[in-house]
C-alpha cells in the first residue's frame, strides 16, 4: 500500500487538553475507493468520553461505511489485506468488520438501492448511523427538508455528498 510518512496531528479540545494523533495513509491510487487511512488515538480518553457519545438526536454512532465498487469481491480483499480483516456476505454486501462497526462494500446499483443516493465506483456513498429510534430521526431529517428513501436513507445535499443510512442499534 506504500504508506505515506507517519503524520502526527494534534489539537486542543474543551478543558484545555491536547488531543494527539498518529495518521498513516495509503499512497494515492492504492485505496481508490477514498482517503483510507489508519488513525492512533494516542490520548483516547480525551476523545472517546461519554459526553462526547451522547447524542440528543438520538445517534448513537457510526455502524458501517458503504464503498462502492464495480468488483465487491476484489475490492474486498484489498481492504482486507490493509486492515487485516476477513471478508464475509452479508445480504448483497461484502462486509469486513471492524472494532467499531463495518465495510460494506457493493456494486453502485446495490448501494443505489439501499441508499438511493448514486455513486461512481469507486467511492465511499454514505455511512449507517446507529440510532435509538431510526424512524423518529428520519423524521427529524425530513422535517428539515432532507430527502429520506424508504429504508430510511437520508440523502444529503451535494456540498456533503452521499446518505446516511439510519439503523437500529445493534445488540451485542
Amino acid at each position: 500500500f506504500a504508506p505515506q510518512p507517519l503524520g502526527r496531528l494534534e489539537r486542543k479540545v474543551e478543558g484545555g487538553r491536547t488531543v494527539r494523533f498518529s495518521v498513516v495513509r495509503a499512497a494515492a491510487g492504492k485505496m481508490p475507493e477514498g482517503r483510507v487511512q489508519y488513525v492512533q488515538h494516542l490520548v483516547p480518553e480525551a476523545i472517546w468520553r461519554a459526553a462526547h457519545l451522547k447524542h440528543r438526536n438520538g445517534v448513537l454512532g457510526l455502524a458501517a461505511a458503504y464503498v462502492v465498487a464495480s468488483n465487491p469481491v476484489r475490492a474486498a480483499a484489498r481492504w482486507a489485506r490493509f486492515m487485516g480483516g476477513i471478508p464475509r456476505r452479508d445480504g448483497k454486501f461484502v462486509s469486513l468488520d471492524t472494532d467499531r462497526g463495518k465495510v460494506l462494500i457493493g456494486t453502485p446499483a446495490q448501494v443505489k438501492a439501499l441508499l438511493g443516493a448514486a455513486r461512481r465506483s469507486p467511492g465511499i456513498a454514505g455511512y449507517a448511523l446507529a440510532c435509538r429510534d431510526p424512524k423518529a430521526f428520519a423524521r427529524r431529517c425530513g422535517k428539515a427538508g432532507l430527502n429520506v428513501n424508504r429504508h430510511l436513507a437520508v440523502i444529503l445535499p451535494p456540498a456533503l455528498g452521499g446518505a446516511w443510512h439510519l439503523v437500529p442499534k445493534e445488540k451485542r
